[in-house]
């Protein structure tokens, strides 16, 4: 199907952000999951029933994201597939800019 597109869901709660797997990669709908995710957080910023500041983490393709006992560790399992450097996750927030 190409005429998705991501949706809000609410998860475990352990951390009040956004979390956009495969960050790296384009989807079937031929649109970056990156510009995606900057949409939703603009939108998020200025929905009055989120908890400010919101933000997210954007986490590229053979990348985890381990949460435990309050502490967030990145795990990289090899480079990005577009062979810029190593998988990683990403902190994305509103700057009042963009």
């Amino acid at each position: 199907r190409l005429d998705w597109s991501f949706v809000r869901i609410s998860c475990m709660g352990f951390i009040n952000a956004f979390c956009v797997p495969h960050i790296d990669t384009v989807g079937t709908n031929n649109v970056a999951r990156v510009d995606i995710a900057k949409k939703m957080l603009l939108e998020a910023h200025f929905d009055p029933s989120y908890e400010a500041p919101v933000f997210g983490l954007g986490v590229d393709e053979k990348a985890v994201v381990a949460y435990e006992e309050g502490k967030i560790t990145i795990i990289s399992a090899g480079d990005r597939h577009d062979g810029l450097g190593p998988a990683t996750c990403y902190i994305l927030f509103v700057d009042g800019r963009n």
